[in-house]
């Protein structure tokens, strides 16, 4: 088994935007923190938001993680045992008041909610019979990965992108594709294409006004999975993860939608 299969990066279930808020308690406003939590009220929200995602059977659990106006990426990683934290804000440009450590503080308890629910929701059979670590204690001891950081207030826009290209040891995506200029050239009519005439859009296509349906895809796979073994970064020669190239296959129509809507609103 080759490393890249040992880290398949579609071996990952992504929790629902606000998952963490509805379900873990985590606060959105200024001052951010958790809630008071009651876990049989927590248990109600938590099954419908995980049918189909077979959280016991993926090695990545990926939980977008908002509080305090800010976007994280919090991720079970059963490949090393770790819970990972993937987070853009550079806090040595802050004030110094707000550090890593200190907005991730709570990490551990909400951590150990989620490990309660997922035990109460499965069972501690399932839990044994799949190998499931033991998060609570694991949390202890946070992952920091060190990942491109934001120059503004993008940090919704690289959680996203961090959810799909972790595969558990590195960021499979050129880092260049981080840089300023890709938010607005490709990343926000990426997200809004997909938003649209993606699967968990309930809108039924012929209810959108005619000017956007024209854009509509032929099909739903909007991803292709190409990758270019020869294009290594120098920095990192010894790295045993292919590159990954961009693969959104509707950017000029994604580009064209993306500024119609812009012109209308």
């Amino acid at each position: 088994m080759t490393v890249q299969q040992q880290y398949n990066t579609t071996d990952k279930a992504i929790l629902p935007t606000e998952f963490a808020n509805i379900v873990l308690s985590v606060k959105i406003g200024e001052k951010g923190g958790l809630a008071e939590f009651n876990e049989d009220e927590a248990l109600k929200q938590f099954a419908p938001l995980v049918i189909g995602k077979e959280l016991l059977k993926k090695k990545l659990i990926m939980i977008p993680h908002n509080t305090d106006k800010h976007y994280t990426l919090y991720v079970l990683n059963k490949y090393t045992s770790s819970i990972d934290i993937l987070d853009s804000l550079n806090y040595r440009d802050g004030d110094g008041k707000k550090t890593w450590k200190t907005h991730h503080k709570e990490h551990p308890e909400l951590i150990k909610r989620m490990h309660a629910l997922v035990k109460k929701h499965y069972g501690e059979a399932e839990l044994r019979a799949n190998g499931e670590p033991n998060w609570s204690r694991i949390a202890e001891t946070p992952n920091r990965v060190y990942v491109p950081k934001q120059q503004g207030t993008q940090c919704g826009h690289f959680m996203v992108q961090f959810a799909k290209y972790w595969n558990g040891i590195d960021l499979i995506k050129d880092e260049e594709d981080f840089d300023q200029s890709n938010v607005d050239a490709e990343w926000k009519p990426e997200f809004l294409f997909t938003a649209i005439f993606g699967e968990t859009n309930q809108v039924k296509c012929e209810e959108l006004p005619g000017r956007i349906k024209k854009f509509k895809p032929e099909t739903s796979k909007f991803f292709s999975t190409n990758k270019d073994e020869t294009k290594r970064d120098k920095r990192q020669s010894t790295s045993l993860y292919l590159k990954h190239s961009h693969c959104f296959q509707h950017t000029m129509e994604a580009s064209d939608l993306f500024h119609l809507v812009m012109s209308d609103s």
